[in-house]
């Protein structure tokens, strides 16, 4: 799949700056989704202006209205934070050790990156195309040196659908579910490795029934990395449940089903 996007992009896409994105939150309680400055084709958008424009509404999307719900829902603050000039390499070759190290404890769960791309047709935009990058932090973290490493890097094309082409790019984003069960897989190991076990078999459990729905659709890599991935949730989320003692909640539930909501 990596080499796929290689393949894809012109050379003039092919720079990557990894910046400083300001620094977010320490605080235990406090979690930051990194949205990086995309790639993107002539096409797609008429000026940098228009992406700041796109990129704009992209972040009151998740930050303002979805994470608001779930933020709700969970009383887990997650921020999404927009990194204007970030953008790492497509396969995501910058997310060595040293920059995993500093994402994680700077409380980065997810980071996304990638590119937009569409077609003129009539002098109207048609084909809206996203390849998005996302990398769970915690994951690549706990795992970066394992050989029994879960993949913690996934690379996705929107529309999931091909038939159903977007009318605007946030709706590539909007419609999509995958989103939310990357955040709820990284926020699950960053709580198991808090020793919130409560929160990390919720989260776990909440990220793989997400990815599970994502997986029924996806083909190829990315299907069995996600089968990878969620059958990695279930196991973690047993240990949680091990992990808890007699005297919390999880001691209710059968390690064996960790995730009695998924049947």
């Amino acid at each position: 799949m990596m080499v796929i996007f290689a393949v894809l992009l012109p050379p003039r896409w092919a720079n990557a700056q990894i910046v400083d994105c300001g620094r977010p939150s320490t605080a235990a309680t406090q979690f930051t989704v990194y949205i990086d400055e995309p790639y993107y084709a002539s096409e797609a958008f008429a000026s940098d202006a228009d992406l700041v424009t796109f990129m704009n509404r992209l972040w009151f999307l998740l930050d303002q209205e979805r994470d608001r719900l779930w933020e709700e829902r969970s009383n887990i603050p997650v921020r999404f934070k927009l990194c204007d000039g970030r953008k790492p390499s497509i396969d995501g070759r910058d997310f060595d050790q040293r920059l995993v190290n500093l994402l994680y404890n700077q409380g980065v769960i997810v980071e996304i990156w990638g590119v937009l791309d569409a077609h003129i047709r009539d002098g109207q935009v048609h084909d809206r195309q996203a390849r998005i990058g996302y990398l769970l932090v915690p994951v690549r973290f706990a795992f970066l040196s394992s050989q029994d490493a879960p993949p913690s890097m996934y690379f996705v094309r929107y529309p999931e659908d091909p038939t159903t082409p977007a009318q605007d790019f946030l709706e590539l984003f909007a419609q999509a579910t995958d989103i939310d069960g990357y955040v709820a897989m990284g926020l699950g190991i960053k709580f198991l490795r808090l020793g919130d076990f409560e929160l990390a078999q919720k989260n776990l459990c909440k990220g793989s029934l997400l990815l599970e729905q994502v997986r029924l659709q996806a083909q190829g890599g990315l299907r069995r990395q996600l089968h990878e991935l969620t059958s990695f949730a279930k196991d973690a989320a047993a240990m949680a449940i091990h992990s808890a003692g007699e005297g919390s909640p999880l001691a209710l539930l059968d390690p064996a089903r960790p995730c009695p909501s998924e049947g």
